[in-house]
Formats: structure tokens, sequence, C-alpha cells
């Protein structure tokens, strides 16, 4: 073998060996995404946090991403998931809760929980979640929960936020909709509305019937008080027309009255003294 032969296969070998150990390095960075933050964990032991971006972390090491973005989860209450209330009869509801990884306990989540997609489960979140919704409802009657929809969803909140594991998530919002009840209850309910329904209808009806009653009497009362008060009107006008004679009047009505003849007969100035006119006028 000629030189030119040992030195090609010494090329080789040292471009492999170069090749493997860039590949070995390449092995030692690990890569973290945008809103995460990662646990470098050596040979099963942790060996500290790193942020997103990419890093030399050894050979020997893992990194395990855990999500710092907005979780959301949606719990139904209903079937066997139902809640009930202080008389046992079913209530159901839908919860839907976004919460957040607490990032300065990233470590520890890893250490006392587990990795990221474990999180949830391990801490039983959902439970935790229906746990909060049941107890509240328990301590209402159907009724009282229909009648006090928002001050129950207040305290079922109130305890969801009470029970949530914060020290490895953050609660941002809960949002409780959907508050149903059994059929029979609806239908409770329902004729109910209905009933009260036909009842301000009969109501109004009544009030109605009674205006209508109440506009007759009193149209029949104005007319009786305009009557009264035409015939006081007529009464009051003769009255003033009486009064109102005068001699003058009489001596008018008697001149229309009079057929042109002298009376035969008339009273001297002393009434005793009876002359005698003549019948004719010349």
């Amino acid at each position: 073998m000629n030189s030119q032969s040992k030195k090609g296969q010494v090329g080789i070998i040292l471009g492999v060996v170069f090749l493997i150990i860039v590949f070995i390095l390449f092995l030692g960075f690990d890569t973290v995404d945008a809103n995460h933050k990662g646990v470098m964990v050596e040979l099963g032991k942790y060996k500290g946090e790193m942020n997103s971006g990419i890093q030399w972390t050894g050979l020997f090491t893992t990194t395990y991403q855990y999500d710092l973005r907005l979780r959301k989860t949606s719990v139904e209450m209903i079937g066997e998931n139902g809640a009930v209330d202080k008389d046992g009869q079913s209530v159901y509801a839908t919860i839907e809760v976004i919460y957040r990884l607490n990032s300065e306990n990233v470590a520890d989540a890893y250490t006392n929980v587990g990795t990221d997609n474990m999180l949830a489960n391990t801490l039983n979140v959902d439970g935790l979640i229906k746990e909060g919704f049941k107890t509240v409802t328990s301590e209402y009657s159907s009724l009282e929960i229909f009648q006090k929809r928002a001050e129950v969803k207040e305290k079922a909140i109130q305890r969801i936020n009470e029970n949530f594991p914060e020290h490895y998530f953050i609660l941002d919002n809960v949002v409780i909709s959907n508050i149903d009840f059994n059929p029979a209850f609806n239908q409770a309910i329902e004729e109910k509305k209905v009933a009260e329904e036909s009842a301000k209808v009969r109501e109004q009806e009544v009030f109605v019937a009674k205006y209508e009653a109440d506009k007759k009497i009193e149209t029949a009362r104005g007319e009786a008080e305009s009557t009264k008060l035409k015939a006081e009107a007529e009464a009051y006008a003769l009255k003033i027309k009486s009064q109102e004679l005068t001699p003058m009047m009489v001596q008018n009505n008697w001149i229309d009255a009079w057929d042109g003849k002298l009376p035969n007969y008339m009273l001297g100035q002393d009434s005793n003294l009876l002359m005698q006119l003549p019948n004719e006028v010349k």
C-alpha cells in the first residue's frame, strides 16, 4: 500500500471521527420552546432549570419542557358526574376553568409530581373542580339553586379556588354555565311559570273589566249630574223670570190681550163711586 492510499484512509478515519464528535456534541445541546420552561435532569438527578432557547446541557442530560401558556379544562357535571342538591336531586352544569403553570415552582413540580403531561391527572384538577361545585349545591334545594343562581355560582367559584393546587397552578378564571335540573323539577317549574302567566292574564282581564265597569258608572253618574244641573238651571231661570215681572210688563200683557172695547164701568177717584161710560168713543 503506497503512501497516498494510507493518507486517504487516515483522512477518511479522521473525517468519521470528526462527524462522530460533532454528533456527540450535538446530542449535548437541548432546546426549550418559547413560552416554556425546561428542567434539566442528568442521569435521573435534577440538574437545574432552563429558559427558552438552545443551550449546551451535557451528553447525559435530558431536558423536560413545561408549558407556561394558559390551559383550559371543561368539566361537564352530568350523569354520574353530576352534583346533587340537599334533597338528593340531580343538578347539572358546565364548568370551564382557565389556569396556568406557576413558573416559580416548575422544578418542584417535576420533583414531586412528574412531567408536564402528568400534572393535571396526578393533581386531580378535574376532580377538585367537581368537588368544589358539589359541596356548594349540597347546601341548597333545587328551588333555592334556581332562585339564587348567582349566589350558588359565586360560592362554587370560591370553593374551587380554595381547592385548586395553587402551589403548582395559578387559577385565572372560572365560568359556571348551563345549570340545569332533573326533568321532573323542570316540568314543575314550567307548570309554575304557566300558572303565573295565566294568573297575570286573569288579573289583567279583571282589571280591564273593573275599568270598563267604573267607566260606565262614571258615565251614568255624569249623565245624571248633567240632567240634574239642567233641571236646576231651568228652575232657576223661571225663578229669575218671575222675580223680574214689573207693573209695566203686566200693563203690556193687558194691552196685548185688549180687544179694543172700553169697559162699561170704572171706579172713580172715590172708590165707592161707580161711573157708567158711554158705549162708543167718538
